[in-house]
């Protein structure tokens, strides 16, 4: 039986990006990247990104899957990809938003990223994998999916709120309902000051609407007791301290789980892997792309590298393939497929991880890249 999975992807993709191009989102882009937008932006932003991926799905039916079910292997060669560009896009606005009121602010502080929620995506799969008959189901794909790219946003603002927190800063949160409002909301709505915020405020319902806002405060340091300065710079940097020795130990287990220690785990035909122009200088790296430039910012942030220094971004790649194991993914009718993820000290100096993916083709056993993009690894 012909493998649909390709296919259905580049369609599904290509509807995508041109319902994101017709949207509101890159108006709203814009005005993120020029730092007049707040997180009501990014909410909206994110309703737009979520509008256009779930239109998207919506040209799904039964007759274009076998038996009419979305089974597994394929929601996840098709749904996964496209859910985790809906959270690269706003993950990367949220981000952004995020380190605007932080300059406003006068704070020092570097932006919070919030990870892919595995489990809701692994949830929402596996819905549509064990449904009888995808119709019966298509809308998971609809709502569900709005939902879960504002939910993104939420995130962001949880992290922010609690690593500020944490850090002696006294920063607030305010959630806001929209339009006709249900009973939850309306109990839900308010400003909380940090640490006294429920974790509910951060959570939705399908078509729930409401916005969250961040208030930094006054943007100086918590008085906790009778502290006095210098007590709470010590704070400070015990946290810092901390926090790096954290991030140390959480690439040392990345270290220990995804490092090849033989010839046999690394990408088969690595030596001779194509890494397309197009899909670094014209997509992962290019600011002006309508669905590139969430990555382009995740770069440029977490490690240092633009379009300016593309041949650098690519030497570490080839380098990478030397030193990370890689873990096949479900074959296609083009080839195999392998993901490789790697740590990477960027020209900024700083670490991340960032992740690959590749298609060996049948024809001549040669690998070629396909996807790359910064991530967290859940629980970071």
């Amino acid at each position: 039986m012909e493998d649909m999975a390709p296919a259905l992807l580049e369609r599904l993709q290509a509807l995508f990006e041109n319902n994101l191009s017709t949207s509101r989102a890159g108006a709203l882009l814009e005005k993120i990247a020029a730092g007049k937008a707040g997180y009501a932006d990014a909410g909206d932003y994110a309703e737009e990104v979520g509008r256009a991926l779930a239109d998207a799905f919506a040209f799904i039916t039964g007759a274009d899957l076998p038996d009419g079910r979305m089974y597994w292997n394929i929601a996840d060669r098709v749904v996964r990809p496209l859910l985790e560009e809906d959270h690269a896009l706003v993950s990367g606005a949220a981000v952004q938003v995020q380190q605007t009121l932080n300059a406003a602010a006068g704070l020092g502080l570097k932006a919070q990223a919030a990870p892919l929620d595995e489990d809701r995506v692994a949830g929402l799969l596996n819905k549509l994998a064990t449904a009888v008959r995808y119709d019966d189901v298509a809308d998971l794909l609809n709502e569900p999916v709005i939902t879960f790219s504002r939910a993104v946003v939420d995130e962001t603002v949880r992290r922010n709120i609690e690593f500020q927190g944490k850090a002696g800063l006294n920063p607030k949160i305010i959630r806001r309902t929209s339009g006709k409002r249900c009973e939850w909301c309306g109990r839900m709505a308010g400003s909380y000051s940090y640490p006294n915020v429920p974790r509910d405020v951060y959570r939705r319902h399908a078509r729930c609407r409401c916005s969250l806002e961040y208030d930094p405060g006054s943007g100086r340091r918590k008085v906790l007791w009778t502290e006095n300065d210098a007590a709470q710079q010590r704070r400070q940097t015990e946290f810092e301290r901390e926090k790096q020795m954290n991030e140390q130990e959480r690439f040392r287990r990345f270290t220990e789980q995804y490092r090849a220690v033989s010839k046999e785990e690394l990408l088969p035909g690595h030596e001779n892997a194509v890494i397309p122009a197009e899909k670094l200088a014209g997509y992962a790296l290019n600011m002006d792309h309508p669905t590139g430039r969430a990555k382009a910012i995740a770069f440029r942030d977490a490690l240092g590298y633009t379009v300016n220094n593309e041949r650098e971004l690519e030497a570490a790649i080839r380098q990478g393939l030397l030193l990370w194991k890689a873990t096949p993914r479900p074959e296609t009718q083009y080839g195999r497929r392998y993901e490789v993820r790697m740590l990477f000290s960027g020209p900024n100096g700083k670490q991340a991880t960032v992740k690959t993916g590749w298609q060996v083709s049948k024809d001549h056993g040669v690998p070629r890249l396909v996807t790359i993009y910064v991530y967290e690894e859940k629980g970071r």
